[in-house]
């Protein structure tokens, strides 16, 4: 076996003396690595002599020949940074420490480096930020190891995006990036995006270069501009607390949840939005919020607006009828936040249709109203998937009505929200007597196997 010691006799004498115990290395695998470099690591065991060099031999894992890299630590854990490496090549390398001029090794590992990223330049977002300032961004991907690029001025970088989708802000990748002008721009194929709580350092967004966007985080900024043009496949917006005037979202048939309360708004147009669910827009100064076509629209936060009585009366013969046993929630007063018409809108309106109108959580039930009869706010046409021509509008005696296909049910409601003339499977094309109705505004409601429409008709003697 192996000597530990060498034994003799020395002057008659017998001694043992111990041999010089060697160094035993270990080689750890390779991490941090990129296109053009990886970080070593090794630990040696020491023996009885001193080590005068420790590091690691690399080469190419084809044909390459080993060249030193130093490690600068003397302590038993070492490592190097090697770069100059060539992207999607395999690696060989080794730790190895030197007593004398007789080095020890580890075992061999290898590595390959990662392959030049393929970035999707078409698409992008594009920040306006306070040059000089740190931008914190986060995004996420359809698919793992998704590679985006973040350019600022003449300064860029890679990252890389994960597909994750939870909700907390920290479970995403995000970075700080300085800004190098007065813009970011974020390319490659995000999903999801954040820019929250940047404060004043973020005063414009454009995302209407990536259409692929799912979810967007962009509150607590400065935003006075938010471009979303062609966004049709965005589920989830976050801009509140910003400083927007306005705020166009024509063809987010996709969007399902807006936030987008503590701003300047006094108007708001979310005609056809037929996916949104969740409306929060209090502590605005909407005068006007038209939500036509919104079918699945089952909770609105609107309170602190300068909603009148009219408005809100106009808000509410635009809201989705809904089943009894599942009714929308329409919080209209938050006290002692409210709307200039909270007290004296015709709550009936809403809740003939199976809304709750609330303060709070509590049912409003007005006695008096400002707005003596509805006149407004209600569209010519609301359809989905149907074509129909509605005629004469004014109407007095036969209303006329012409569709595509057989018309599986005919609802007429009054201004109230109360059904006053109901049919099923009718003819496409068929005629409604309405010369027993009162004067007034009458909303007509068309279902076929296409899909829906709803129509303002006039009732004028």
């Amino acid at each position: 076996g192996q000597q530990d010691v060498c034994e003799g006799v020395i002057n008659s004498v017998q001694v043992t003396i111990p041999l010089p115990t060697p160094p035993s290395v270990t080689t750890n695998p390779a991490e941090d690595i990129t296109q053009n470099s990886a970080k070593f690591y090794g630990d040696v065991t020491p023996g009885t002599n001193v080590i005068a060099e420790r590091g690691f031999e690399w080469k190419e894992t084809n044909g390459g020949t080993y060249t030193d890299l130093v490690a600068p630590q003397t302590g038993n854990y070492f490592s190097s940074t090697l770069s100059g490496l060539t992207a999607n090549t395999d690696y060989t390398f080794r730790a190895y420490v030197k007593v004398g001029t007789t080095k020890t090794y580890g075992s061999e590992l290898s590595f390959t480096t990662l392959d030049i990223p393929v970035i999707n330049m078409d698409k992008w977002i594009e920040l306006t930020v306070e040059q000089g300032e740190m931008i914190e961004v986060g995004y996420a991907a359809a698919a793992d190891n998704t590679p985006i690029k973040i350019e600022s001025g003449s300064w860029d970088t890679i990252v890389y995006a994960k597909n994750n989708w939870d909700y907390a802000k920290n479970n995403w990748d995000y970075g700080a990036f300085y800004a190098h002008s007065t813009s970011i721009k974020i390319y490659g194929d995000i999903t999801g995006f954040y820019c929250n709580d940047n404060g004043t350092n973020i005063t414009g967004l454009d995302a209407s270069h990536n259409t692929g966007l799912i979810k967007l985080e962009c509150d607590y900024n400065n935003l006075s501009s938010l471009d979303l043009t062609g966004l049709t496949a965005l589920k989830w917006l976050y801009c509140y607390d910003n400083n927007l005037s306005s705020l166009n979202l024509t063809g987010l048939t996709a969007l399902e949840e807006l936030y987008c309360s503590d701003n300047n708004l006094s108007s708001l147009n979310l005609t056809g939005l037929t996916a949104l669910k969740w409306l929060y827009c209090y502590d605005n100064n909407l005068s006007s919020i038209k939500t036509s076509g919104c079918i699945s629209l089952k909770k609105i936060l609107c309170y602190k607006n300068n909603l009148s009585a009219c408005g809100l009366d106009s808000l509410f013969h635009q809201l989705p009828r809904r089943a009894a046993n599942d009714k929308g929630g329409i919080i209209i007063s938050y006290s002692p936040d409210a709307n200039p018409g909270s007290s004296t809108c015709r709550d009936t309106i809403a809740t003939n249709r199976n809304w709750e109108v609330l303060n709070q959580n509590t049912p409003i039930a007005n006695t008096s109203y400002d707005c003596l009869y509805f006149t407004m706010g209600i569209e010519e046409v609301i359809t989905d998937n149907i074509s129909a021509k509605v005629y004469p509008n004014p109407v007095s005696n036969d209303l006329n009505i012409e569709c595509g296909e057989k018309i599986e049910s005919l609802d007429i409601y009054d201004a109230l929200g109360r059904k006053v003339i109901s049919k099923e499977n009718t003819p496409k094309s068929t005629t409604i007597d309405v010369s027993n109705l009162d004067n007034g505004i009458y909303i007509l409601k068309l279902r076929t196997s296409k899909g829906r429409g709803e129509y303002k008709v006039v009732v004028n003697d």
